[in-house]
């Protein structure tokens, strides 16, 4: 079942069982979630990472259900957006992240 949710403490823990990171992408600034061995353009402690997604209004959609590795961070239109892709073509990945 795919989850949203802006709380700050429910993406830490979800981030921390899943060995993901906080990151930057290079170009636009966006926050992200690196899981592990993926690439993470630009690392950032949680001590920047945590305020930003506060105040940009951010949202972390992701599933926990065994196997499901996408997930999204950022503003609602975006998140939004995200999810109309990723609940269309059924396979839970977006054809853009």
């Amino acid at each position: 079942m795919l989850r949203v949710t802006d709380d700050v403490l429910e993406v830490r823990r979800w981030a921390e069982r899943h060995g993901a990171r906080p990151c930057r992408d290079r170009q636009t600034g966006r926050l992200e979630l690196a899981a592990p061995g993926e690439p993470c353009a630009v690392d950032v402690g949680w001590d920047e990472w945590e305020p930003t997604f506060r105040w940009s209004r951010c949202f972390l959609v992701y599933d926990d259900a065994p196997g499901f590795r996408p997930h999204f961070v950022g503003d609602e239109d975006a998140a939004r957006d995200w999810l109309a892709v990723a609940l269309g073509r059924g396979d839970g990945r977006p054809a853009h992240s």
